[in-house]
């Protein structure tokens, strides 16, 4: 049912080429006065609402083929571009830093979206989330922050914690507040041109060998083309006061796991670099041990070999992803 790697190529100069070009592309205000796009893509005789929350640098453009392949599923599609990347407005003069003020000010703009313009502009209410790496921090964040209609949930990768490499969690943690402090020290406020965390820098196209987000020679290279073809699209390295902001996400995320009241699997991605794997487990048994009916996984769905991007990985990884998440939105439906 999902698109193969076989079919990828001559679908995107057909099929979901056409599927793409009868989507509806609007924004709205976000907190702040931030203006935030969406595409939204909707059949009346669909019964079911998919919203697709992207991960750190993603846009919509880049989750054409996603898209397509749900609304083939029966779903239609709502999916939201973040504050400061894709095509929404950018916070910062370089528009190449990674950046937010508050990290719940994507939470807020997803409450906006799910409970305001998917009602009032679609008449489509009781949606499932599917979230992407930071996307299920902030569609975590979302659901302990606001009452929600959301069906149920499905985190691809979900960003609860940021790896730290080989480096201990705690050193890492010293290193982003010690990088924050001297960018303060040297007059970057959060208000002004924050600085890059140490190592970050603008965007550059990084060769597939040897990437560490996905296995997918094909599925790579059609997201680093469109990023060049497409350069408002192209976001750098992370500042300081992003990292600082989410790390303060990952506390609040466990502290707040009893206002969870919606159904959420997760699935991790066996090799991952990206994310922390141990804080998706982690999140998972304490939310079992709270809430057991609810919860019933006290583990993530664990898709051997995958790297970090399941939704763009090899099709013997990213088939297990999307049947999962397929198969629990069914179970919940």
């Amino acid at each position: 049912m999902f698109t193969q790697e076989s079919q990828l190529q001559s679908r995107y100069q057909g099929e979901i080429r056409d599927f793409w070009q009868g989507g509806l592309f609007e924004h709205f205000v976000g907190a702040e006065q931030i203006k935030i796009q969406y595409a939204a893509f909707v059949n009346s005789s669909h019964e079911r609402n998919l919203v697709i929350v992207p991960g750190r640098i993603e846009g919509y453009l880049k989750y054409q083929e996603l898209c397509f392949d749900w609304y083939q599923a029966g779903f239609n599609i709502f999916i939201i571009d973040h504050r400061g990347q894709g095509l929404s407005d950018r916070l910062l003069e370089n528009q190449h830093k990674g950046h937010v003020e508050n990290f719940d000010h994507y939470s807020d703009d997803l409450h906006h979206f799910i409970d305001k313009v998917l009602p009032e502009k679609f008449q489509a209410d009781q949606p499932y989330i599917l979230a992407h790496s930071m996307g299920g921090a902030i569609s975590t964040r979302y659901l302990q922050r606001f009452e929600s209609s959301v069906k149920a949930a499905v985190f691809s990768a979900p960003m609860i914690a940021i790896s730290s490499g080989a480096a201990p969690a705690g050193l890492a943690k010293a290193a982003v507040k010690l990088s924050y402090q001297v960018g303060k020290l040297f007059g970057f406020g959060s208000t002004r041109e924050a600085n890059y965390f140490i190592g970050q820098g603008n965007y550059h196209s990084d060769a597939f060998a040897g990437n560490n987000l996905c296995q997918s020679k094909l599925r790579y290279q059609i997201f680093r083309d469109l990023y060049q073809a497409e350069s408002k699209l192209q976001l750098g390295g992370v500042t300081s006061h992003w990292l600082m902001q989410a790390l303060q996400a990952e506390r609040d995320i466990f502290a707040d796991l009893k206002q969870l009241t919606t159904p959420i699997l997760v699935i991790q991605a066996g090799g991952d670099t990206i994310v922390d794997n141990r804080a998706q487990t982690r999140f998972c048994q304490q939310l079992h041990q709270l809430k057991p009916e609810l919860f019933s996984h006290s583990t993530p769905i664990v898709v051997d070999g995958a790297r970090h991007e399941l939704l763009f990985e090899l099709d013997q990884y990213r088939n297990q992803a999307l049947s999962a998440a397929l198969e629990w939105f069914n179970k919940h439906g």
